[in-house]
């Protein structure tokens, strides 16, 4: 079971800013309230804004660097047409969508491709079809 927890980005040996949509998405599944500070690279929670329209889960404050959130273990997902801020934000698009089994467009999903090479390759090898149109 994933628990609520505060969490701030930093330099090492803290939490890398590149790994906070990904433990934000994880912490979507926590039952209860949990916060993410990213003072580094806060244009970085665009992502979760789109997500929230979405997503069944509460934004309880958005400030400029720190986000507070309510998950939880009943987190549903509706989310039909999805835009890729940036590189990490796509790939958490991609990953919330496959773990509700949804089809779901990626606009700006170049943003993906150019990080992660072979990325439908490589969700294809977990058993999700990750579907690139032109």
């Amino acid at each position: 079971m994933i628990k609520p927890v505060d969490a701030q980005t930093g330099t090492f040996p803290s939490l890398n800013t590149d790994y906070q949509p990904f433990i934000t998405v994880a912490l979507l599944f926590a039952n209860g309230i949990s916060s993410i500070a990213d003072k580094i690279y806060p244009k970085r929670f665009s992502y979760l804004k789109e997500l929230h329209e979405s997503a069944s889960f509460e934004i309880l404050k958005f400030e400029d660097v720190k986000v507070t959130i309510k998950g939880s273990k009943e987190l549903t997902f509706s989310g039909n047409n999805l835009y890729a801020h940036d590189l990490r934000a796509g790939f958490c698009m991609c990953l919330m969508a496959s773990l509700f089994e949804q089809n779901v467009i990626i606009e700006n999903f170049d943003q993906v491709k150019r990080g992660y090479s072979n990325i439908t390759e490589n969700f294809k090898s977990f058993g999700v079809d990750l579907t690139e149109e032109s």
